[in-house]
């Protein structure tokens, strides 16, 4: 158990409560500006023990010489105490009380009591010695926030109510039942001598129960020390690009839990070694906490050659108030780097498209797509064939890709606006330094156009990022309204039909004409290009040519009825199986898959507007092209219309680089996992620059420069807080919130279509895998939201309601195209048939086929009944005879029961197959068709010994 997890956990039967878990700390000391305390590795890992009411168990955690700690302690039946040994002082101390809770008269009011603990006043929980304007915290697990505004007698609740806080107590009242796993957390920013909370009934006669509780004891130090310390913003700086000799970046150094004297840069208490020639280091003192190492001057060599990796910073006592830098991790540092780049760096070229799956050529994803330009791209540069997305949606996705780190590192879950989140969660992005950024504070110029980031036109931080940035809109399109088309879906999201512009009206030609503006210009430094391409994102609305380009059958991808039978409810919910397919008409799914067709065709248009800019520019043989999609997208893969799964049509993307100045790797595909989450790292990598330390992922130039390695960790994906998938060269393993799983082995089950989560066979495949889901998770920004669908950690029955709701509405229609239940008198109605004309066995058309049987078998426009009729197949395996027959079958039609029945003798007819029986074994084979019907051959159960005589026949009946 990891010393961050070490948990004290309490379990109470369901019992009415009152002042029912007081927690006090007590006893905290200061010395000077710097506080005293044990250092994480003082502090053993402890134990966890189950404490119950009415008795007098404790639980301990003792530091290494064996002195208590902090101690857990039964005061009584109903109350619970938190001890702290006098001499703990922590930087941050946090605990954690989770509980799950109910109130049984949901009409009243529950709350929250806060109490000062024995011996302290109000000024304990605001001010405090060394609590500064930071305020002391309390929240409710992922629900609502409560801030103490320190010196004032105010709260925060939630986001904007203020509650004047008595001098004795207050109350934080919550409306109604509480949901299930809360939490309540008290933060000490140091120096407080005691606070602590009670739970209590608030309403005279009011049941409110709390089942169990679970305490975590841990301590905290997420970014603040237990001990003074040194941060570096880096491991090194870079040469700039000018390749001059000169350094354009610096080094922030930051100090926790002590603070610089004034004359920390002086020569005797702050110094830079190992420098090399011509460059002269320079200290600068910018606050009490914080230094900056920055360099004059050009180094006299400064091949990559005479890079570094060996320079020291040392600070010496009198750096530090407290006077004792011994006492302070990381006053001397000589591993630091400085390094040179031998030629112009190069540019960048980063194309972003948008919810674009493996149906690109280059991927095979589908047979009828047509995308020359991005095939030739791949043909000359590196194709990922098995690369994944952070997230399975356009804001997390594209946050994750943009900062370089996970969700669980940034805690951006769900969708933003980033441009609306609060002071204090744009505060903690702070941290984080987005890709364009990161270029321009290196000296590039940077320009980029509509979908980099999710919300284009609400661009985070556009002038930091930026020196160019636009956002485009559609002119007003004219749409065609004409059945072939999907032009009345039941939301207009889902449309799939064409418009009569000319293409200059569509925003993503309008971003492809001026990103080649930018390459048609002379730049004197690199640039850095970002062009976002809406399309093939919903709806799907292209130019008329591009949907020319595609006729109809559209082939329609392996699709398996009955094939979420095996998948958690989790994971049906937060794929969102029903609420993305308001389809209302027949062949809805033939149409939407052509519309996504044309528009990821015109998506490759205008990626070629582009790179033939680019290819007549003086830049092509200096400008690295990375082109990418921030997630999949399912046309009917797992019966879903979405992109919010973690299966594989959702969590794999097109991913290519090319580096003109040559790869051992260029015109190869590599078929190792990675995730998208590595291309702020490898692009740093490709121009010479080290990227800020956080940055999660690995470079991939490795790979480009031998295309042969291995990699032994496979790509995550995360949809929200505690879904996780982790994908290797031959498995996915998902965990969700509710530790409900699924295992797929993708080597031989490409189109996962069989859980084997939980066949005891392959338990020891999914330890392998999950030992690569992340342990450690960011708390979710809880500002900005913008859309919250996903069934989560925070928000566990979100979407899963809902979710049973639709499936209950459409269950009787199925998934498969089309997707509305047509039955037989929709057909008649259609045909325009009444009367006797209209009845089953009727063959008004004197074509010798009844209408039952055209209906069943569902002729494609244009067809001739006859031409589809059930056939009779005669096999010989081995040297064995048998008789098949083969027939198409409607599978949006509830109303019919389709059958086949064999004979010797024509006497006695036995039943070989019938449809309410899908998984009879004599099913020989069975193959979707793109026309939304199956193909069923079934063969007959005896061998035929004799004379080769027999009969099959096909039935159908309406049940």
């Amino acid at each position: 158990m990891k010393r961050s997890m070490i948990l004290a956990m309490f379990a109470l039967a369901a019992v009415s409560i009152s002042q029912a878990a007081v927690i006090c700390f007590d006893g905290f000391e200061t010395a000077g500006p710097a506080l005293v305390g044990r250092s994480p590795d003082q502090v053993n890992e402890g134990s966890a023990a189950w404490v119950t009411s009415g008795g007098g168990a404790t639980a301990a955690i003792v530091d290494v010489a064996g002195d208590k700690v902090m101690e857990v302690v039964n005061t009584g039946a109903d109350s619970f105490a938190l001890d702290i040994s006098g001499e703990v002082v922590f930087g941050q101390f946090t605990f954690d009380l989770r509980f799950t809770s109910q109130a049984t008269d949901t009409s009243k009011n529950a709350n929250f009591r806060v109490v000062p603990g024995s011996g302290a006043g109000l000024n304990d929980f605001k001010g405090g010695v060394g609590l500064g304007t930071a305020g002391l915290g309390l929240d409710t697990w992922g629900e609502v926030a409560i801030v103490f505004n320190a010196g004032t007698s105010e709260i925060t609740y939630g986001d904007s109510n203020q509650y004047s806080v008595p001098v004795d107590a207050f109350d934080i009242w919550v409306n109604g039942q509480l949901d299930t796993d809360n939490q309540l957390r008290t933060s000490n920013y140091g120096g407080l001598d005691c606070f602590g909370f009670k739970m209590f009934d608030g309403v005279v006669g009011m049941e409110f129960q709390v089942d169990d509780f679970e305490l975590n004891t841990a301590i905290t130090v997420g970014g603040v020390s237990l001990a003074p310390s040194l941060v570096y913003s880096s491991d090194g700086v870079n040469e700039a690009v000018s390749n001059d000799g000169s350094i354009s970046s610096s080094l922030a150094i930051t100090l926790s839990d002590d603070l610089f004297t004034a004359d920390v840069v002086s020569a005797s208490h702050g110094a830079v070694s190992n420098t090399p020639a011509g460059l002269t280091p320079v200290l600068t003192r910018d606050s009490d906490t914080q230094v900056t190492l920055s360099f004059t001057g050009n180094a006299t060599d400064h091949t990559s050659a005479e890079s570094i990796s060996n320079l020291m910073v040392s600070f010496a006592d009198g750096a530090f108030v407290g006077g004792d830098a011994s006492a302070v991790a990381g006053s001397i540092r000589g591993d630091l780097s400085i390094t040179f780049a031998d030629a112009v760096p190069p540019n960048i070229l980063m194309l972003c498209i948008d919810d674009m799956n493996d149906w690109v050529g280059f991927l095979g994803g589908h047979p009828q797509t047509k995308t020359p330009n991005m095939d030739a791209l791949a043909e000359k540069g590196v194709i990922f064939s098995n690369a994944h997305c952070p997230a399975p949606g356009c804001s997390p996705s594209r946050s994750a890709i943009m900062f370089g780190a996970e969700p669980t590192t940034t805690g951006l879950y769900p969708f933003y606006t980033l441009v609306n989140l609060d002071a204090a969660d744009l505060a903690t992005l702070d941290a984080f330094l987005p890709m364009p950024q990161f270029f321009r504070d290196n000296g590039y110029y940077t320009a980029g156009y509509t979908k980099v980031w999710h919300n284009p036109d609400k661009d985070y931080k556009p002038t930091e990022q930026w020196d160019v940035y636009k956002s485009y809109v559609d002119n007003s399109l004219n749409l065609v309204n004409d059945p072939k088309y999907y032009y009345s879906p039941g939301s207009d999201r889902l449309r799939a039909t064409p418009a009569t512009n000319p293409v200059t009206d569509f925003k993503d030609r309008k971003s492809a004409n001026s990103a080649v503006g930018i390459l048609q210009q002379t730049h004197d430094k690199p640039f850095f290009l970002a062009v976002g391409f809406i399309l093939p994102h919903t709806p799907f609305v292209a130019p008329v040519e591009n949907f020319d380009r595609f006729d109809f059958p559209i082939e329609a991808p392996p699709i398996l009825a009955g094939d979420l039978s095996d998948v958690p409810l989790v994971g049906r919910a937060n794929a969102q199986l029903y609420a993305d397919i308001p389809f209302k008409e027949d062949d809805a799914w033939e149409k939407s898959r052509r519309g996504y067709l044309a528009s990821i065709s015109f998506t490759d248009d205008n990626v070629g507007v582009v790179l033939d800019a680019l290819a007549a520019s003086p830049y092509a043989d200096n400008t690295v092209v990375v082109l990418w999609s921030d997630h999949g997208f399912h046309l009917g893969e797992k019966q879903t219309f979405s992109k919010f799964s973690l299966w594989e049509e959702a969590t794999r993307t097109p991913f290519i680089i090319y580096d003109p100045r040559g790869n051992a790797a260029n015109g190869q595909t590599i078929a190792e996992p990675v995730g998208l989450i590595n291309i702020y790292r490898t692009l740093a990598d490709l121009t010479g620059l080290t990227p800020p330390a956080y940055v999660d992922g690995i470079s991939l130039v490795p790979w480009l420069d031998d295309p042969s390695l291995t990699k032994t960790t496979p790509a995550l994906t995360t949809w929200g807080r505690g879904n996780y998938t982790v994908r290797s060269c031959d498995w996915r393993y998902t965990r969700y919130h509710d530790g409900s799983e699924e295992l797929y082995h993708n080597a031989i089950d490409p189109n996962e279509w069989m859980n084997l989560a939980d066949d005891p066979e392959f338990s020891a495949m999914k330890t392998q895998m999950a030992v690569y889901l992340p342990t450690i998770e960011a708390p979710q920004i809880q500002s900005g939201i913008d859309l919250y669908n996903v069934s989560d950690s925070d928000k566990p029955n979100n979407r899963v309601n809902s979710y049973l709701s639709e499936a209950s509405e459409y269950e009787t229609l199925g998934l498969q195209p089309p997707l509305n239940g047509y039955e037989f008198s929709d057909w008649v109605e259609k045909a325009g048939y009444t009367g006797d004309a209209a009845e089953p066995g009727a063959d008004p058309n004197t074509n010798g086929v009844p209408n039952i049987l055209e209906y069943a078998i569902k002729v494609p426009d244009g067809g001739d009944v006859r031409d589809y009729l059930p056939g009779l197949v005669f096999e010989q395996v081995e040297t064995t005879n048998y008789l098949s027959i083969s027939f198409r079958r409607r599978l949006d039609a509830p109303d019919l029961l389709y059958e086949v029945d064999g004979c010797k003798d024509l006497s006695e007819w036995d039943p070989l197959w019938s449809s309410d029986t899908p998984t009879n074994t004599y099913i020989l084979s069975t193959t979707y068709n793109a026309d939304g019907t199956q193909t069923i051959t079934v063969r007959h159960r005896d061998a035929i010994v004799d004379e080769p005589v027999g009969f099959l026949r096909h039935r159908v009946s309406a049940p």
